[in-house]
C-alpha cells in the first residue's frame, strides 16, 4: 500500500518523475498559476464595471471574492477586496486598457462643470464635469437631455 497523501500538490510530490507537461494538462486552459491579480475594489459595482470594460475588449477577466461581499460587504476589508483576475498574457493589455478609461474620466472631472441650453424648454442647465456625455433629466421640464461631451 502506498502511504503518499494522493492530495498533495505537485510541487509538493515525492516523485521524482513527475513533469512539467502533466502540470499544464491538469491546470486547464486558465490554471490559477496563469490568472494574476490586476487591481481589487471594495465594492461588487465597481469590479463588475471595470471586468465588463475589459469583457468588452475581449479581454478575459475574472472576479474573485464577489460572492463573499455580496454575502456580506463587510467582509470587502478583510478578504482583499473583490479581485479583478486576468490571464498573464493579457495583463499588460488589461492594465492599458483601465488605465486610459481612467484617465478619460478623471480628464472630464478636470473640465469643471458644463453649462447647456434644454432642447425642449431652452432652460440654461449646468451639470458637473464629470456628467459631459451622459444623459440627464432637466430639473425644469424633466426631459431627457443629453450632456454634450
Amino acid at each position: 500500500m502506498n502511504d503518499e497523501n494522493p492530495y498533495k500538490s505537485p510541487e509538493t510530490r515525492a516523485d521524482s518523475d513527475y513533469s512539467e507537461s502533466e502540470s499544464d494538462s491538469q491546470s486547464g486552459e486558465f490554471g490559477e498559476e496563469r490568472l494574476v491579480k490586476l487591481t481589487s475594489y471594495s465594492t461588487i459595482a465597481e469590479a463588475q464595471l471595470c471586468q465588463a470594460v475589459l469583457q468588452q475588449e475581449g479581454i478575459d477577466c475574472f472576479l474573485e471574492n464577489e460572492a463573499s461581499v455580496g454575502v456580506n460587504w463587510l467582509w470587502s476589508n478583510a478578504l482583499g477586496g473583490v479581485k479583478l483576475l486576468v490571464p498573464h498574457e493579457q495583463l499588460e493589455a488589461a492594465t492599458t486598457l483601465l488605465e486610459s478609461v481612467q484617465l478619460t474620466e478623471s480628464a472630464k472631472q478636470d473640465l469643471g462643470d458644463i453649462t447647456f441650453e434644454c432642447e425642449d424648454c431652452g432652460a440654461q442647465i449646468t451639470f458637473p464635469g464629470e456628467r459631459r456625455g451622459k444623459t440627464e433629466t432637466c430639473p425644469k421640464c424633466h426631459e431627457y437631455v443629453d450632456v454634450p461631451e
